[in-house]
């Protein structure tokens, strides 16, 4: 299973980019953190060329963020979305407590909301399980988007140390 937390708007881009072989290969490489041109070139085992014609692609299409090289450090490129593959965690067992803490939250706030998803059903004309369904990927959406603009800070950071200088 994959979990993409998308822009509406990249959607699109998104999926024709994953169907792209090439660009899908840039895609999965950079979904762990950012990457310079270089490591993308090992990683893919591709000339500078081709890994820096997929990037221009990639950032053109604003699926891929260049974070501009400070020093004498590389550029970084990273991806304007979230994604997860499932079975493919950093730390599976960190990743499992984080899924108890939210079930046990979770489920206490079906029970406390019981009402308003069945109304939301009747108003869907959908099974309990897809509204709570899409009122989880709703807020999962609201939390990752939070989260980006820390991932953009980290990013830059990253950046400055990669070119000896000292983070503004």
């Amino acid at each position: 299973m994959v979990c993409l937390v998308v822009p509406d708007e990249k959607l699109a881009e998104v999926c024709g980019a994953l169907l792209d072989e090439k660009s899908r290969e840039v895609l999965l490489s950079l979904r762990r953190g950012p990457l310079t041109r270089d490591q993308l070139s090992d990683i893919l085992m591709i000339s500078d060329k081709d890994a820096a014609d997929r990037l221009e692609n990639l950032v053109g299409s604003e699926l891929v963020r260049r974070i501009p090289g400070t020093g004498n450090g590389p550029d970084l490129y990273a991806l304007e979305f979230s994604m997860e593959i499932s079975g493919e965690h950093i730390n599976s067992e960190l990743a499992e407590d984080l899924y108890q803490a939210m079930a046990e939250s979770f489920y206490s706030f079906l029970d406390k909301n019981s009402e308003k998803f069945s109304d939301l059903c009747e108003a869907l004309g959908a099974s309990l399980g897809r509204a709570v369904e899409q009122i989880f990927l709703a807020s999962v959406s609201k939390i990752v988007k939070n989260l980006q603009s820390e991932l953009q800070e980290e990013d830059r950071r990253l950046s400055a140390h990669m070119g000896g200088t000292a983070p503004t």
